[in-house]
């Protein structure tokens, strides 16, 4: 508490694999005092930039750290967190681990099926992750691949921490296997897809935070600045956006939720699609197939981004088509491309620069909903026509949350998320079709997800929604 027996200040941190990010948080009077952001400095020492942020805040907001009523943070600094999935059936064990990885706010390094080749471990271990998680058969039913799985990962020299959630039959006497050969940091749990119909992801999306918070953050050197924040960091980044966009849905006892919703991330590196939606078919006669979507999705596309991943973009648009994006012509888009991945620091100091910069983050939104919404397939039976549904159905979604620097920097938001939603015209791809458009415009999504357990979660969805801007 505040000198005065007020509530005081919340000092909230995303220490970014590029930028670490500071919000402070008015808690009484519920409004946003100060924010900050700078370099992470990752390479030499992580606690310099959050030094640089708390120095930054405190000189513009006129506040002291020392007085901090809350302290915490997030991270998805060295790369964030790194996984590896080994199942069973690609379309059903292995997908359903995938999305597990995803909610947890990991990415997905590598992913095989059935029994590991030799080829595939050689892959695994180049791949390095920082936890693979291991799965294979429904509660009941196919045992050897998991066994033998274990069996191959316990010989290879890998000694990262492995997640056990596989056939419940079997899932123990694989662990043994592991820690028999030296694997000291093994956890088992509930079957992720106990049945074909059914998933089961909290189970999994828990050890790995509890993993990330008790090895991840000190092997990646994040822990340098556990010791100045007090709170500590808490959970890697993309979860917290998850949870908060789950928040942001749902609203608190008290204060109400926008409802079913879409957030898109659009980064240098990657473009992240977060959904809190049931997805179920809209559409009559519509046959809803294949494995069960979570309510909370969370896709990653590694090759759309505005920086790093810029050719990417291109190779799937084309230079003729991304040229058009957003009424804009561009005559030198390969040139552009290649000096944004040369120089991913470089921001535009032109007019046409910020415009391509547009063009790329409405492309890489576009292409990252359609890829993270469900599709329809025509067949035919003995009975007609039948339309099939895979993934989920958004196309009535009411809300879409935009975020990402390319987004809250330009001075043309309207246009990129209109230019995102024009590229989604197809009627067999179900991405939403007329939703309300905003813009986290100060960066404040990842305070709502690591507030949401503390008593202070109704003050940091206030900030969040007075900060958040409609687009229109």
């Amino acid at each position: 508490m505040a000198s005065d027996g007020s509530a005081g200040l919340a000092w909230v941190f995303d220490i970014g694999s590029t930028f670490t990010k500071l919000a402070v948080i008015d808690l009484g009077k519920e409004r946003l005092v100060a924010s900050a952001s700078a370099p992470t400095t990752v390479d030499t020492d992580v606690l310099l930039g959050v030094r640089n942020v708390i120095e930054k805040a405190s000189r513009d907001g006129g506040v002291r750290f020392e007085d901090a009523e809350l302290s915490l943070a997030c991270s998805s600094a060295a790369g964030g967190l790194s996984m590896a999935v080994v199942g069973l059936v690609p379309e059903l064990t292995v997908e359903a681990a995938r999305l597990a990885v995803l909610g947890a706010g990991a990415r997905v390094a590598a992913a095989f099926a059935y029994e590991l080749t030799p080829e595939e471990q050689r892959s695994l271990e180049e791949a390095e992750p920082d936890i693979v998680l291991l799965t294979g058969g429904t509660d009941g039913g196919q045992r050897r691949a998991l066994l033998r799985n274990a069996e191959i990962l316990a010989q290879l020299g890998m000694r990262v921490p492995v997640i056990v959630a596989g056939n419940k039959d079997v899932g123990f006497e694989a662990a043994e296997t592991l820690r028999t050969h030296g694997h000291r940091d093994v956890e088992v749990v509930p079957n992720v897809l106990p049945s074909v119909d059914e998933m089961n992801v909290e189970p999994v999306r828990r050890a790995i935070r509890e993993m990330f918070l008790r090895r991840i953050t000190r092997a990646k050197g994040i822990d340098r600045a556990e010791a100045l924040i007090g709170g500590g960091v808490v959970m890697p980044t993309p979860a917290a956006v998850l949870r908060a966009a789950r928040v942001i849905a749902d609203g608190l006892s008290g204060v109400a939720g926008l409802g079913e919703l879409v957030v898109c991330e659009v980064g240098g590196a990657t473009t992240n699609v977060h959904s809190i939606a049931k997805g179920a078919p809209t559409g009559a006669g519509v046959v809803w197939r294949g494995l069960p979507e979570p309510r909370e999705k969370r896709t990653v596309e590694g090759d759309l981004g505005v920086r790093w991943n810029a050719p990417g973009i291109l190779e799937v648009l084309g230079e003729e088509r991304l040229s058009a994006v957003g009424g804009s012509t561009f005559e030198d888009v390969g040139e552009r491309v290649d000096l944004l991945r040369a120089h991913p620091a470089v921001l535009p100091d032109d007019e046409t620069g910020r415009r391509f910069d547009e063009a790329l983050a409405a492309s890489a939104i576009g292409l990252a909903l359609t890829r993270h919404s469900g599709s329809l397939d025509e067949t035919y039976t003995p009975n007609g026509r039948v339309m099939i549904q895979h993934g989920k159905d958004l196309t009535n979604i009411g809300v879409l949350i935009g975020t990402g620097g390319a987004l809250i920097h330009s001075h043309r938001r309207k246009m990129v998320l209109d230019s995102a939603l024009e590229q989604c015209d197809d009627p067999l791809i179900l991405t939403p079709r007329h939703p309300k458009c905003f813009v986290d415009s100060r960066y404040l999504l990842y305070t709502v997800g690591l507030m949401a357990d503390t008593a202070w979660a109704h003050a940091a969805l206030r900030v969040f929604l007075q900060n958040l801007q409609e687009v229109g």
